[in-house]
């Protein structure tokens, strides 16, 4: 298995970055939103942000003050509609 596939598996082996990037697929949040959808603190929120933003999984556009995030150009749809079947 390549170092790319090793590192994305672990990336989305965390049950809290794995919501937060279904979080961001269902619609453009803010930190404080996403925090607040999955159950997290702010400062939890953006670290897990960070990950997902050094992957190219999310991106996010300024809105005044605010950054609104959304998925990437490396979109993971697949990964997205994964876990939403599997939390179902």
């Amino acid at each position: 298995m390549s170092d790319d596939i090793l590192a994305l598996a672990q990336l989305l082996g965390c049950p809290t970055r794995l919501a937060t990037l279904r979080a961001v697929g269902e619609g453009g949040l803010d930190v404080s939103e996403l925090a607040a959808r999955v159950g997290v603190t702010i400062g939890t929120a953006s670290y897990h942000l960070g990950k997902l933003l050094e992957a190219g999984l999310v991106e996010f556009q300024r809105r005044g003050r605010r950054r609104v995030y959304g998925l990437g150009r490396r979109r993971l749809y697949f990964a997205v509609d994964e876990a939403r079947q599997q939390s179902a």
